[in-house]
């Protein structure tokens, strides 16, 4: 997906690989910065307050993480919950296990979301890459998924049935 929105961004590719240092700096000398909910938003919260604007993408339902903290270092912090469907493993108990779950996206609501931020996601879009790599990620979480201990694989099995018809539903962009 940041292939799509932003192609000409090496950070949005790259990120992840860079040093801690080079992500940092990188953040610190952009005005607006998308993430996905997870690790890198916790790497933005150690430079303290800046005049950014900052959207992060919600990957669980529901979820704000961290809005004090960041919300107290930026100009604008906004939160988009761009999730179609949303799969979670289940226990023993059968409860779900909701930070291990899985979203696929609903990319309307996410066009609009980076729309809002002047990305385009449709500019560079490709629906049959996009399922592709869909059907991989889904089979490989659902691959990991059946290792964790705290999974009940049985209970967790009509859940992958209702996340796999979800995929083979979901519309494109």
């Amino acid at each position: 997906m940041v292939m799509a929105a932003a192609p000409s961004s090496a950070l949005g590719r790259t990120a992840r690989r860079l040093p801690l240092r080079a992500q940092l700096e990188a953040y610190a000398g952009a005005r607006h910065l998308v993430f996905a909910e997870g690790s890198a938003v916790h790497g933005r919260q150690l430079l303290g307050r800046l005049d950014q604007e900052i959207l992060i993408l919600n990957r669980r339902p529901d979820t704000r993480m961290v809005p004090a903290q960041l919300g107290a270092r930026c100009k604008v912090l906004t939160y988009a919950e761009p999730i179609a469907h949303f799969a979670a493993p289940l226990d023993p108990a059968g409860s779900p296990l909701a930070d291990r779950g899985l979203a696929l996206p609903d990319l309307s609501a996410l066009a609009r979301a980076l729309g809002a931020c002047g990305l385009d996601l449709a500019r560079h879009w490709n629906n049959d890459d996009f399922r592709a790599e869909v059907v991989r990620d889904v089979a490989a979480w659902a691959a990991a998924t059946g290792r964790l201990s705290e999974v009940d694989t049985d209970l967790t099995r009509p859940v992958l049935g209702a996340l796999e018809a979800a995929v083979h539903n979901l519309p494109g962009l």
